[in-house]
């Protein structure tokens, strides 16, 4: 398995301060970067880290929002990808073709029966390879703007 992670993701992430509080935070992964892989191939063992859930929060996915580019630019595109965390890759999103890009909101996320986040740990999300990608694009930025709100052990575990 190859893991590729942009620097930031892990600086900086905003947590709620209130009970009640919904937090934002925007992270992106830009293909020209230093950090990116020059491939993204390995079926169901390569992921990019894209964003972050901080720990003592749960993601609430009907309000984030995944901007993806084309990830597959052959002339036969390959791949597919999915959206989650390390033990359940497609938790939030599953396989989806990856030779166009592609806007993922609201509706569009899967809500997981177990809330993605934890109390005591920051909980990565990854965007993994599931199916073979023939070739990568340089180019291109994922966005992930995520909403996160406190973990209440009443509801979350």
């Amino acid at each position: 398995m190859t893991e590729y992670a942009n620097p930031g993701v892990s600086k900086n992430v905003r947590a709620s301060e209130d009970a009640g509080q919904l937090t934002y935070n925007r992270f992106t992964f830009d293909f020209a970067a230093s950090y990116a892989p020059a491939t993204f191939t390995n079926a169901s063992s390569d992921r990019i880290q894209v964003g972050e859930v901080p720990a003592g929060e749960v993601l609430v996915p009907h309000l984030c929002r995944m901007d993806i580019p084309e990830l597959d630019t052959a002339g036969s595109p390959t791949g597919d990808y999915s959206l989650g965390i390390a033990g359940a890759a497609a938790s939030l999103r599953a396989s989806a073709a990856s030779e166009t890009p592609v806007v993922l909101t609201g509706e569009d996320f899967l809500v997981p029966a177990t809330p993605i986040g934890a109390r005591d740990v920051p909980t990565p999300i990854y965007l993994s390879a599931v199916a073979a990608h023939a070739t990568i694009a340089a180019t291109g930025v994922l966005v992930f703007e995520q909403v996160t709100r406190p973990y209440d052990v009443t509801i979350d575990g």
